[in-house]
């Protein structure tokens, strides 16, 4: 059994967790991609579906083209003028009701890191079991109650 396996199961078990955990790689430009994982053919609302279907079980490789939400791919370093997204991102967040106020999803949105503008190629969204290679970041994913909560390495 692999190391993230073993973490994964004792992190399901000891927090009750509904969603496995998930584990995130970016692809740069430079990076060759997994042979053997072809790009997935659907596109997704966000970056945030994507963590939800991986914490039911779904490997995903993800290119910018196949996440709908603008803020998502903007923090991934997928856009290379992530500010011309901003302004949408914090009246989209607020308008769902993820936030009591505008200045709230604004203060949020602002302050969130940001990986370098247009250098990230694709990202592999997946079960945190199946890495064999510690991946960029791991997640719980989100509910319907919070966000999701993530750690980098």
């Amino acid at each position: 059994m692999s190391a993230f396996k073993t973490m994964s199961q004792g992190l399901v078990a000891g927090l009750g967790l509904t969603y496995e955990p998930v584990g995130v790689t970016i692809y740069r430009e430079s990076d060759p991609l997994p042979a053997d994982l072809p790009l997935a053919q659907e596109n997704l609302k966000s970056y945030c579906q994507a963590l939800a279907l991986a914490g039911k079980g779904r490997t995903l490789l993800l290119a910018k083209e196949q996440m709908g939400c603008k803020l998502g791919t903007s923090v991934l370093g997928f856009e290379k003028d992530p500010e011309a997204f901003l302004d949408d991102g914090v009246l989209e967040k607020y308008g769902v009701g993820l936030y009591g106020t505008e200045e709230a999803s604004a203060a949020t949105i602002l302050n969130s890191t940001y990986l370098e503008p247009g250098k990230t190629r694709a990202v592999l969204i997946a079960p945190l079991a199946s890495f064999r290679e510690p991946p960029r970041w791991w997640c719980s994913p989100p509910t319907a109650s919070r966000s999701c909560g993530c750690s980098t390495r």
